[in-house]
């Protein structure tokens, strides 16, 4: 593993016993384009720490070592390294936008506002933050081309869209917040790529408030009307394009049943124990774990007492 200087001597970043010096950063190496996952405490945002996900942009053994991150706000952490008497002296730079300057204070309780604009604005609430927060990059990409392309095409009746994105992070209570920060922002539709359970809790809490919500991830469905679109895949359909290839494999019989304790698993669970019996196989086992949880040791060892084959997980 390569060794970073810091105060005191050498230490590996991101393995071995001394590792995470840095924000509890922790990699498998340390070289550009490897991810990095650090968690970082922030006074007044409760016990949870914030999860920063990114990854190494640039590093030189004893100078200098630099990482970009997407959650849950865009930014760049540089550390320079220079020699001291005794030792070695580190400097930190952390540079972020107006947006992760913006989730910052909101999540240290201060009220933020966007100015009124001429342009219309699209809403984006996806779960920065949390759980569920490994999704968010590539959800948050999407948009942002989507809305390069309306807008190099004209935008909207000849003004361009600005996209405002808000963080459920990972909690129903949380999203219905943001999202009528949203709807204040000027915000008259809102796409809600979080869990359904955030979807359903904004969904009734703007109730006939004249906001288009547009679910685009994969959800259970049933919660349509005019304002209201769940465009996503289903649970069902995806439980019957893999379960008659899977079945058909040799040996492949016995089904663990394992998800996260909330609706989209729960939902999925009661329709593979209606499909799994037709193509033969059999279900050993169900077991559900907290949306939180870190530690699936457990799980896993009752998986493996269950013999089973296979574990259909449908995402």
């Amino acid at each position: 593993m390569d060794r970073i200087p810091t105060l005191g001597g050498l230490q590996p970043f991101g393995a071995g016993e001394e590792a995470g010096w840095l924000f509890g950063g922790v990699c498998d190496r340390v070289e550009p384009g490897a991810a990095v996952r650090m968690a970082v405490h922030l006074s007044g945002s409760g016990a949870e720490p914030v999860e920063i996900l990114g990854r190494i942009a640039a590093a030189r053994p004893y100078v200098y070592l630099d990482i970009v991150h997407d959650q849950p706000w865009r930014g760049r952490i540089k550390l320079r390294f220079g020699a001291a008497d005794g030792g070695t002296r580190v400097r930190l730079i952390a540079e972020l936008d107006q947006p992760g300057l913006e989730w910052l204070m909101r999540r240290r309780g201060f009220p933020t506002a966007r100015n009124a604009s001429p342009h219309p604005r699209l809403g984006l609430l996806t779960s920065k933050s949390g759980p569920c927060s490994p999704f968010a990059t590539s959800i948050d990409n999407a948009a942002m081309l989507a809305l390069e392309e309306i807008n190099a095409e004209g935008g909207i009746h000849g003004r361009r869209v600005e996209l405002i994105v808000g963080d459920d992070a990972t909690d129903p209570e949380t999203g219905i917040m943001e999202a009528r920060r949203l709807v204040q922002a000027g915000c008259r539709t809102i796409l809600i790529a979080t869990t359904s359970a955030t979807y359903t809790a904004v969904a009734e809490s703007l109730g006939d408030a004249p906001v288009l919500l547009v679910q685009p991830v994969m959800n259970e469905g049933g919660s349509g009307g005019r304002l209201r679109l769940q465009l996503g895949g289903r649970p069902g359909d995806q439980l019957a394009t893999a379960t008659k290839p899977l079945t058909q494999m040799e040996g492949v019989r016995r089904s663990f049943l394992a998800g996260n304790d909330y609706c989209w698993p729960r939902t999925t669970h009661g329709l593979a124990r209606q499909l799994l019996p037709r193509y033969g196989a059999r279900i050993v086992g169900e077991e559900f774990a907290s949306m939180r949880t870190r530690d699936f040791a457990q799980l896993v060892e009752s998986i493996q007492k269950s013999g089973a084959d296979i574990v259909p997980r449908p995402i």
